[in-house]
């Protein structure tokens, strides 16, 4: 009869229905968590909500939304202190910017995450950002003729993806 815990379990339900591809379920359960954890002001579990339904926004295809999800989200986690979750937003952010098209967005939140990673000593995030970077790069270059750049471009990614690689692999 605990009715936090009925929607904790409502949450996780909605993970497993994401997990299996079950995005529309995944995301009506994750609105009604989302709007009892508001209710109830608990705002760490209403952050990691709102990250997932800034995800599936996004698989959606609703940019504007899944933007205002993971800046909420992004925005929550900060006023709690949670800076690693804050930094796994960031990432999610970045990702979203890019697949936009906005890069200098998904610098600044690619950036800003791993500098995270970075102070906390996380290093297999920072390289999972590096590696994000490295691929953004190599995605840029197949769409882009870089012309006298190209040969600098290839050198920045292959800086940034073979540590990251190593990294991994080593973590």
């Amino acid at each position: 009869g605990n009715t936090g815990e009925q929607q904790t379990m409502l949450a996780h339900r909605a993970a497993l229905a994401m997990q299996r591809g079950q995005l529309d379920l995944a995301e009506s359960l994750f609105t009604e968590a989302s709007a009892f954890f508001e209710q109830q002001r608990r705002f760490g579990d209403l952050a990691v909500c709102e990250q997932a339904r800034s995800f599936l926004a996004d698989r959606r295809g609703d940019a504007t939304g899944a933007h205002d999800l993971m800046a909420a989200s992004l925005d929550r986690f900060a006023q709690l202190g949670a800076a690693v979750a804050a930094a796994d937003t960031m990432l999610l952010g970045a990702q979203q910017a890019y697949d936009r098209g906005d890069i200098e967005e998904m610098k600044r939140l690619a950036q800003g995450a791993r500098d995270v990673y970075q102070e906390r000593g996380i290093l297999e995030r920072c390289a999972q950002v590096d590696l994000m970077l490295a691929r953004t790069l190599e995605d840029n270059l197949d769409r882009t003729d870089h012309g006298d750049h190209e040969r600098r471009s290839i050198d920045t990614a292959l800086s940034l993806a073979v540590p990251a690689a190593l990294a991994l692999a080593a973590a």
